[in-house]
This record gives structure tokens, C-alpha cells and sequence, in this order.
């Protein structure tokens, strides 16, 4: 299972080489640019985290051949995920509302041929060149040399209306995903990734998992952004992904269900050891973006049985945020980081904390708390019963 076998520091590192070498590096999902694009490093971590049942650290590297698994992405994007999975030799399926993320993913899985791939590139590319390569041309801002050649514009085409000759953009819509259900088996897991500077913008999150009949069963840290990245560098905000891993049927380790602030912090001193034993540098932005993970996983897991979502969307977004406040916030979580001398700065990234618990508290399956839905749209229940595992 993910929550058992999956190796924060192990991952970490890999994850975070591959994002500082991803200018040169170029894998297949570089055909085309993808917004935001996450390491395929931490993606296969988690396949195999939950597939494999053997140490990550001895799967990894295998070569793996996870048949008769079938692993859905209701949001592929630029297919990360698929490609993992489909590697690790997984049936997958992809849904997407962007009919240039279907293009990209199939582009990404079919079969090439590299001789004629490389030959028609370049005819293609001198042809562009010739043609329209004036027009990516710009003035360079560091050293004043006129015909700079230009990486990328964004083109919109525009016609006039023609009642009032205003100028009209031809843009098919601006929905990014439509109310549509792709349901999941019992015990299998959802996995996605997350981070925000702000704890309300994980309200919603909190409560389409909730609606959705599913408990978060673990929030794991990952580092997924470059630390290069022009909104990023030199600001101390987040490089660090939260790892969100939802199920209607499974177990919690009682080590992450903190009952109070300080609890928390002892979590997240935790997380920061392992990202550091993976030679990340956590800045304070991504400790609180790991404590908001927590906040709102433990969030769902107490708001579970009472869960009203005939309710409307104010008001369920009101409960969430009502539970975090009385529970105590990032605010008073800080607090007791800084109480037992764990103070960070944006100009500080060094080793801060040490683990209060060793890895071995974390794998003990009597420390584990089962939890099941008897339906994915009903609030779930709680029993101390055999471990049920289900896959895609």
C-alpha cells in the first residue's frame, strides 16, 4: 500500500534531480509543452508503492510488469501518470475535456519510428523556418541583439463582430471540467497531487473528497516544481507537492491522525526529515504547505460521519473551514515549531528539525485504524477488521 511502502526520502531525491536537469533532459512527454508538468519519478512511486509489495527501493529499478492492472486518470493532462503506469506494464485509460491533452497522450504511447520521426522534424523545421521564422524574432533583453530567435508566443486568432466591429477572440470556452463521475472500485486508491499558499484553497478539495464518500488515508510530500522557476526563485514559496491518497476502503496509520497543533508539528518535523534525507532543502512555504495537507486530511477524517452533501456549497465549504479553526490552524502549528526552537527563514533552508519518531512507528499494521464506506456517496465507517486491498 501507499501509505506503508511509499519512501519519501527515496523519491524525493529522484524527484527533485529530475526537475533541476529538466532543461536537458527530454523524455517522451516532452512532444509537446504541458502545463505544470510533475515528475514521472513520483508517479512511479506510487504505482509501484501500491502494486509491487516489496520495498520501493528494491522495485524501482525492476523491471516491473504490473498485467491485469488498470489504472484511470479522469484528468490526464500531459499523461504522466498513463506513461508511468503503462511502463510498468498497466492497462490504462485517459480522460480529459482538452482535445490537445487526448493529441498529446497519443502522440506520447504510440509507437515511433525514430528514423522517420528525425527526418520529418527536420523538413518540418526548415520549412517553418523559412516561412514564418520573421516572426519569432525579438529584441534580447540581456544583451540589446536585434533577431533574437523567440522560444514561444501564444497566437489567439480575432475577427470583428459584425454588428459593432469589436474585436472577438476564437476561444472554444473556458470549462475545465465538466460534472461527470468516473467512479472508482472500493479499496483503490485516488491519488493526486496538491499545493497552495492558502488553507482556503484546499476547502473545496476537502469537500469534493468528502462528497465523493472517500477518507484521505495519507498526505505524503513531494517535492514537483523547479526551485528555478521565475514565480518561484528567490521567494521561499513551495516547491513541494502534497501527495493526496484518497480510498472508501483501507486503514490510517494512528500515528497521522493527530489530535491537536502539536501533534501536527511532530508530523510535519517528520516529513522534513525524510525530504532532507533525500537532499531537499524545505523552504517555509513548503512547510506550510505540508501542514495543510494534514490539516485537511485530518479535516475529511473528521468530518466523515456527519458529512451533509445535500448541503450547499457555501455552507460545506463553511464546515470545513469551521473544523480547521476550532482544531487550530497553520498559525498555531507554526507556534509550536517555533516553541521547541524549529524557526525558519526565507534565507535559512538548513536542517531544522529531527524526527521525533522513528520510520518502524509508521509500518506497525497495529497501529492501523481500517475504515470503509458501505456505499462511495455515504459517510464512512470505522472497524477493526482484516486489511481489504482492491485494484483499479
Amino acid at each position: 500500500m501507499i501509505e506503508k511502502q511509499f519512501d519519501i526520502s527515496f523519491i524525493s531525491e529522484l524527484a527533485l534531480r529530475e526537475k533541476q536537469i529538466q532543461q536537458n533532459y527530454r523524455p517522451v512527454i516532452a512532444v509537446h509543452k504541458w502545463f505544470a508538468r510533475r515528475p514521472g519519478t513520483l508517479f512511479r512511486g506510487l504505482l509501484l508503492s501500491e502494486f509491487a509489495g516489496i520495498p520501493l527501493r528494491e522495485s524501482f529499478y525492476q523491471p516491473n510488469c504490473l498485467q491485469g492492472i488498470r489504472v484511470a486518470d479522469p484528468f490526464m493532462g500531459g499523461g504522466t501518470p498513463l506513461l508511468e503506469a503503462n511502463r510498468a506494464g498497466c492497462d490504462v485509460i485517459g480522460f480529459d475535456i482538452n482535445p490537445m491533452s487526448w493529441w498529446i497522450v497519443k502522440q506520447e504511447i504510440e509507437h515511433l519510428d525514430l528514423d522517420a520521426y528525425t527526418c520529418t522534424a527536420e523538413n518540418l523545421r526548415t520549412a517553418l523556418e523559412q516561412k514564418i521564422g520573421h516572426l519569432y524574432r525579438t529584441r534580447c533583453v540581456l544583451c540589446g541583439t536585434e533577431g533574437a530567435s523567440v522560444k514561444y508566443f501564444l497566437w489567439v486568432k480575432v475577427i470583428p463582430c459584425r454588428e459593432c466591429g469589436t474585436e472577438i477572440k476564437l476561444f472554444p470556452g473556458y470549462l475545465l471540467s465538466a460534472d461527470a463521475r468516473h467512479p472508482n472500485k472500493p479499496g483503490a486508491p485516488l491519488a493526486f497531487t496538491y499545493h497552495h499558499n492558502r488553507i482556503e484553497a484546499y476547502y473545496p478539495i476537502a469537500v469534493a473528497i468528502l462528497d465523493a464518500g472517500l477518507v484521505c488515508s495519507a498526505s505524503l510530500p513531494c517535492p514537483a516544481e523547479m526551485g528555478a522557476s521565475i514565480h518561484i526563485n528567490g521567494t521561499g514559496s513551495s516547491i513541494v507537492d502534497t501527495v493526496l491518497v484518497c480510498r472508501s476502503t483501507g486503514t490510517v496509520s494512528r500515528t497521522t491522525l493527530a489530535a491537536s497543533p502539536a501533534d501536527v508539528a511532530r508530523l510535519i518535523e517528520n516529513d522534513l526529515a525524510l525530504l532532507r534525507r533525500g537532499n531537499v532543502k524545505p523552504t517555509p512555504g513548503d512547510m506550510r504547505c505540508i501542514a495543510y495537507g494534514h490539516l485537511i486530511r485530518l479535516a475529511i477524517w473528521s468530518l466523515r460521519h456527519d458529512w451533509d452533501k445535500e448541503k450547499n456549497t457555501e455552507s460545506r465549504i463553511a464546515d470545513v473551514a469551521k473544523w480547521i479553526e476550532h482544531f487550530g490552524g497553520w498559525s498555531i502549528v507554526e507556534g509550536h515549531l517555533n516553541q521547541a526552537g524549529n524557526k525558519n527563514t526565507a534565507a535559512d533552508y538548513g536542517p531544522l528539525f529531527v524526527a521525533q519518531k522513528n520510520d518502524a512507528s509508521y509500518k506497525s499494521e497495529e497501529d492501523d485504524v481500517s475504515f470503509y464506506c458501505q456505499n462511495p456517496a455515504s459517510a464512512c465507517g470505522m472497524h477493526e477488521t482484516k486489511r481489504i486491498f482492491h485494484k483499479i
